[in-house]
């Protein structure tokens, strides 16, 4: 205590203080900001009672002195400062003392961090010395050259953390765990389909026909230089194997639940991305292996997993190998790729991402690679974030399929190369969701001849409106024509991946009632286009509808329970089902359990019952008996990330 006195025996103004503790220091001095910024700033220290004892008179000489002693002080501060930043300069990229470990990863971080908030400080406190010093030019006048010089050497330290800040970002590692337990039962000993179109095993019971999934993804960004950066995402686990590789566009059901498999490695995503400077403007790069993905109807992959949470698998995108750039020209943005798909394969040689060009019509063909352009222009903006808006899309890509593959069902012939083509248009207007997308697919023999150009597109339109922040409507219209094969993801019926063939209008509301309790319903109601012969083709007297219903309540902080509904409500009478006079009935009931472990882990568990009468008609009985077939599954999945 007699040393902080003898320290501040020549300072009588300037206190060590608090803006709260300054009671007796009048705002209106001239000194007060001065003061007050350096206190903050913990440049100068004061009495122990807060004051700077306002009986005594302040003068301009003491009030020189207490800057000289502020100054003085940033001085050996800097001269720390730089001490720190040469030692976090010598230390391994690994950390200090904790060596390659992640604590001392932490611990440098945690001192870069440090030591940019005290330059930052000195910077503040220097440019506050200056301006009270303005105001004494005749006391002052030999200390000016000092604050340029420690501003210099504030610069050059800021330039020294910059450098370590991007050293320190130059790569970042992430990871995440999944486990997943499918557990399936029969209840009339029959085989029922799941709703990831597997046959349950007739004689299995919940806890002796079941499954568990693992996965581990770890992901690293790394920053090359100022403009290329790259990715890569690498996968150990069993969960792609069991689920096909990814590639469910296939509206196939016939085959028993695959059953786990062993534990893979695969490469998931592995691209670098540069800025090239082209005709004027930048043109973004990327290579590898990345994500592709463009509109439900030209090309988007179908989530496998109905009944595990799997993140990577939802994002609805395929991966591919090859090369895609990108134009920005402000409100016109395009881009082009050329990718292979037959060379996605994992360690097991998997091919995890084929292209399916099918539908629950035909089984149709993967493609070994594509090639095409996407364009996408800003007809308007609104200066508002949620004002209006209208987006044009134009999408054209080939993709080659082997040579002499079949068209199936839907016509003759064979073919080798697929064209898909469309248009989409994106508005908001008044709080308006307008929504339009058109497609279609051509397909090509060898020499390039026209195999089939007929009934091979759709129409899908829609509009939405949110009333309020707690409801929201959406009504559409669709016709997918029967010969329409993309490898796209626009819904489905039941265990029935994207149907074709159908044409009619679908409804959907949610519902925020409050008190943690979401409500969603919707409906599709379709019938058969009638434009191939009866026999082959759904006819317009062959009516589906399919109803679907949910409800969320959030029961606590960590809890939440879900129940959900789907019924697919079936009314053929045409040759194609055997012209019968009955109406097959498949009814989901789904309840569901979710906690939160805390940030980035969750715990969630489902069962669902599955219920279906065909009516005596085979084609949609849903299992192997012709008219009841029912079963249950039981799901459980654990993730998290880190």
């Amino acid at each position: 205590m007699k040393r902080l006195y003898a320290t501040l025996a020549g300072v009588t103004l300037i206190a060590g203080l608090s803006v709260g503790q300054m009671s007796d220091v009048p705002q209106s001095h001239w000194a007060y900001e001065a003061i007050e910024e350096l206190v903050r700033l913990g440049v100068i220290e004061g009495y122990p009672d807060g004051t700077y004892q306002p009986r005594r008179a302040m003068t301009r000489a003491e009030f020189a002195q207490a800057l000289a002693r502020a100054l003085r002080r940033v001085t050996t501060r800097m001269d720390e400062l730089s001490n720190r930043i040469r030692d976090l300069e010598n230390r391994p990229s690994g950390g200090g003392g904790g060596g390659g470990t992640d604590q001392g990863l932490a611990d440098r971080v945690k001192a870069l961090e440090d030591a940019k908030a005290e330059m930052d400080n000195m910077k503040r406190a220097l440019e506050t010395i200056q301006r009270a010093a303005a105001n004494l030019p005749g006391e002052m006048a030999n200390m000016s050259a000092d604050i340029e010089n420690l501003k210099r050497e504030v610069a050059a330290a800021k330039a020294r953390l910059d450098a370590l800040e991007g050293k320190r970002d130059k790569v970042t590692l992430k990871g995440d765990l999944t486990f997943g337990v499918i557990g399936t039962h029969s209840i009339d000993g029959l085989y029922p389909m799941t709703m990831e179109g597997n046959f349950i095993n007739a004689t299995g019971e919940l806890l002796s026909s079941f499954e568990v999934l693992h996965e581990m993804g770890l992901g690293v960004d790394v920053k090359i230089n100022d403009d290329v950066t790259g990715h890569g995402t690498f996968l150990l686990g069993n969960a792609l194997p069991y689920y096909g590789g990814a590639t469910k566009n296939v509206a196939m059901y016939g085959g028993m639940n695959p059953g786990s498999s062993n534990t893979d490695v695969t490469i998931w995503e592995a691209y670098v991305k540069a800025p090239i400077g082209l005709l004027g403007n930048n043109f973004n790069l990327t290579v590898g292996r990345f994500p592709a993905k463009l509109t439900p109807y030209t090309l988007m992959r179908i989530d496998p997993g109905y009944y595990t949470g799997f993140a990577r698998y939802e994002d609805g995108a395929y991966r591919v190998d090859g090369v895609h750039g990108a134009f920005d020209f402000g409100n016109v943005q395009l881009a082009l790729w050329a990718a292979r798909t037959s060379t996605v394969r994992s360690n097991n040689n998997l091919n995890f991402s084929n292209l399916m060009f099918n539908n629950h019509n035909t089984m149709g063909a993967a493609a070994d690679q594509f090639a095409g352009a996407r364009l996408d222009i800003g007809l308007m903006k609104s200066e508002e974030e949620d004002g209006n808006m209208l987006n044009l899309g134009a999408t054209y890509y080939a993709a080659g399929v082997p040579a002499g593959t079949p068209l199936g069902a839907p016509g003759a012939g064979s073919y080798n190369r697929v064209d898909v083509m469309g248009a989409d248009l994106k508005g908001r207007f008044a709080g308006f969701d307008v929504g339009v997308e058109y497609a279609q697919t051509n397909f090509f023999t060898g020499d390039n001849k026209n195999a089939l150009n007929k009934d091979n597109w759709v129409l899908d339109g829609s509009l939405g409106y949110e009333i309020g922040e707690n409801i929201d409507l959406k009504v559409g219209y669709r016709e997918i024509r029967p010969r329409f094969q993309a490898p796209g993801s626009w819904g489905r019926l039941g265990f029935l991946f994207n149907p074709s063939d159908l044409k009619g209008f679908y409804a959907k509301a949610g519902l925020k009632v409050g008190g943690g309790i979401d409500v969603k319903i919707g409906g599709s109601f379709y019938e058969g286009t009638g434009r191939l012969a009866n026999g082959v083709g759904y006819q317009t007297s062959d009516k589906v509808n399919r109803l679907m219903g949910s409800l969320d309540y959030q029961l606590s902080e960590r809890w939440n329970i879900s129940l959900g509904y789907e019924g697919v409500f079936w009314r053929p009478r045409s040759a194609v089902f055997g012209s019968p006079s009955t109406n097959p009935v498949w009814n989901y009931y789904t309840v569901g359990l979710g906690y939160d472990l805390g940030e980035n882990a969750s715990l969630n568990v489902m069962y669902q019952v599955l219920d279906y009468d065909g009516k005596g008609v085979a084609a949609l009985s849903g299992g192997s008996s012709a008219t009841k077939n029912r079963g249950g599954v039981a799901s459980t999945t654990l993730s998290v990330k880190f």
